[in-house]
């Protein structure tokens, strides 16, 4: 099922089990999901922990965080998903297919990326750096966890600056195998 929403404002979703969709430049603000199941593609989409901005707060009230505590995106395919605004990923479960890397100090950790570029005469690889971290320095003072599928970022940056991305994640997952990447 192709979800048509383009954005949510402060739903509750709580053991909803959504299967077979596919969410495309879905916005879900200020929604909340409590042990839900994603079953299928989410292309283009944010999740947010609460309001982007103090308007949204003024409009529509104060949003209760968005823990995502047991959301499971163990059967779901990720692309282009973004995640800011203090939304806790510290509790869902990682895609078991696909090729992701999960960061769990996402401002520390692309401030790292970034210094890789000191001194490296590859402009490529500079120009995909600092690109890779401008977009998204944008949200990540106040983003602790982030996810990101690495076919993405194979398609928008060269294979050498995925690699100095790849060594700065906390965990790499390849088809459902976790492994632990030592900093």
């Amino acid at each position: 099922m192709k979800v048509k929403f383009h954005s949510f404002i402060k739903p509750y979703f709580k053991d909803c089990k959504f299967i077979n969709c596919y969410f495309n430049d879905v916005d879900f603000n200020a929604s909340r999901f409590e042990r839900c199941d994603f079953n299928g593609i989410v292309d283009s989409a944010w999740f947010r922990g609460g309001f982007p901005s103090k308007e949204d707060v003024k409009e529509f009230g104060k949003a209760q965080q968005n823990k995502m505590k047991e959301v499971s995106f163990a059967n779901t395919e990720l692309h282009h998903v973004h995640f800011s605004d203090n939304c806790d990923l510290s509790t869902i479960i990682l895609p078991k297919r696909g090729h992701y890397l999960f960061f769990d100090d996402w401002d520390r950790q692309l401030n790292a990326i970034n210094k890789c570029t000191v001194g490296n005469i590859n402009q490529d690889i500079v120009n995909d750096i600092n690109d890779f971290t401008e977009l998204h320095k944008i949200y990540s003072d106040s983003q602790m966890y982030y996810l990101i599928n690495i076919v993405d970022l194979e398609k928008l940056y060269c294979k050498l600056a995925v690699d100095i991305i790849r060594k700065k994640a906390t965990l790499e997952i390849n088809d459902g195998v976790i492994t632990s990447i030592v900093r």
